[in-house]
């Protein structure tokens, strides 16, 4: 068989789409394009060049470039887009854009007709005008009527597809950002609450200057930015990697005994401040967040942690990262779980149950039964016809918090009981004993390098690291 030019192009072509249609993970089978997706361009651009340089085209070519950029960013951005899944599941939303699309190049063409077909030009503007304005059903059947006019003596559907996949090419990115954009701007919010203000100038104007404040990444710029402190990370550093010399720092500290938490390249020690900051939430271990956080001190007296209320819900991010196993490329999520009160409701036996619904037949339910002067709690979880006991709970009694033990449970995890009994937390055994759990849930009790400062609403809660 005899290889030309045409075949090679042909094989390229067809191997690149089955690349971008099957995604990205698809590079397992090729390591050489693992490496780096740019040989993509590179390949697309000598496949054309090959198959066109004898008799360029280079509308076609262009075409080509946009067709396989198009799958991609589709998949990218809608990857529910139900063309790819069964032509007869496509949308109505996107029969809209098709048709829309339609009209943007109808509109430009009008430039090229002008006053040979005023009317269907006229009709598209209007058309475009009323997508914005009214139900877009009408706009189909306008665009339609415009359509028809404009193409009934000489159709030119190679020109209409090129337009379309470009339309979509550039409209789906732009849409998906000015959609959010949109919202955000119609719906203002306080950037900060005000607990989270009060927090924050509170260490601007209490702390030393030079003092670091460790807590996820998130509110890191507004650390810097209002309090005027250092992180140890933020949004712009979360994947930035820290370097550390080799004698600054104690290798037989529990900080370094993990080794998949740190590399050595000479004298230097390189370490992920993510997985750091991670691990000084998740880990049960104080010794070894003791140790962490001493690496990010530099050479300031003071440095503080902030646990605050936003890291609960974030929980499966800084437990994930915190169990992230390289090997596999891979991390476990946990999950605080918080219920409202669903119904209180009298017992036979004089007790009140105070239920907290987890969906169809299954609720923890808090048994509060009153024996001689002394309230007794107990947690259960119901499923269906199944009462199991739950080994902890936390309660509050008289302002003081109380921790709860229950023998031969049969379920293991915390509850979290909110004094007023409208709000709890279930809190998984992974999660029961974690650095953040009982900082921010317990106040740091019981913890020898972190001091208690200050709690602002009950949302962001301010400690000072003891250092020896």
């Amino acid at each position: 068989m005899k290889i030309t030019d045409e075949w090679v192009a042909s094989v390229l072509i067809w191997l690149i789409s089955v690349i971008y249609l099957a995604g990205f993970r698809i590079f397992h089978i090729f390591p050489v394009l693992f490496f780096d997706y740019r040989i993509f361009i590179l390949i697309i651009a000598l496949g054309i060049y090959l198959f066109y340089k004898k008799n360029p085209h280079w509308d076609k070519a262009m075409f080509v470039f946009i067709l396989f950029y198009f799958v991609r960013v589709i998949r990218f951005y809608v990857p529910q887009f139900p063309l790819l899944v069964t032509i007869g599941a496509i949308q109505f939303r996107w029969l809209f854009l098709i048709f829309y699309s339609i009209a943007l190049f109808f509109l430009f063409s009008w430039v090229e007709i002008k006053n040979k077909n005023i009317f269907a030009g006229l009709v598209v503007f209007f058309s475009l005008l009323l997508s914005v304005l009214l139900d877009y059903k009408l706009v189909i059947v306008l665009l339609a009527l415009g359509g028809y006019f404009h193409y009934k003596k000489k159709p030119q559907w190679d020109k209409i597809l090129v337009v379309f996949v470009l339309f979509f090419f550039i409209y789906i990115p732009t849409a998906a950002s000015f959609n959010q954009s949109y919202y955000i701007a119609s719906h203002p919010q306080p950037i900060l609450t005000p607990s989270w203000w009060a927090a924050l100038n509170w260490i601007k104007n209490n702390t030393e200057p030079c003092a670091v404040i460790a807590t996820y990444w998130d509110p890191g710029h507004f650390i810097t930015a209002i309090a005027r402190r250092p992180v140890v990370y933020d949004g712009g550093t979360q994947n930035a990697l820290a370097q550390f010399n080799k004698s600054s720092v104690d290798l037989d500290s529990k900080a370094f005994q993990d080794p998949t938490m740190f590399t050595i390249e000479g004298n230097k020690i390189i370490r992920s401040r993510m997985k750091d900051m991670a691990t000084m939430l998740f880990t049960d271990d104080e010794e070894l967040a003791y140790d962490i956080l001493k690496l990010y001190r530099g050479n300031c007296k003071e440095m503080y942690v902030l646990a605050s209320w936003d890291l609960i819900g974030k929980s499966q991010w800084w437990s994930y990262f915190a169990t992230w196993e390289p090997n596999k490329a891979t991390g476990k999520k946990y999950y605080y779980i918080p219920l409202r009160l669903s119904m209180k409701k009298e017992g036979e036996d004089g007790s009140v149950n105070y239920v907290f619904s987890l969906g169809q037949n299954q609720a923890i339910v808090i048994n509060e039964k009153n024996l001689s002067g002394q309230v007794i709690l107990t947690p259960i979880l119901k499923q269906g016809p199944t009462f199991s006991k739950i080994s902890k709970l936390l309660y509050f009694e008289n302002g003081k918090a109380v921790l709860q033990k229950y023998k031969n449970a049969e379920v293991e995890g915390t509850i979290w009981l909110d004094p007023s009994k409208q709000s709890l937390f279930f809190i998984p055994k992974e999660l029961e004993n974690s650095m953040f759990t009982r900082l921010f849930f317990f106040h740091g009790q019981g913890l020898e390098h972190f001091k208690f400062v200050d709690n602002w609403g009950g949302e962001v809660k301010l400690f000072r690291v003891k250092f020896d």
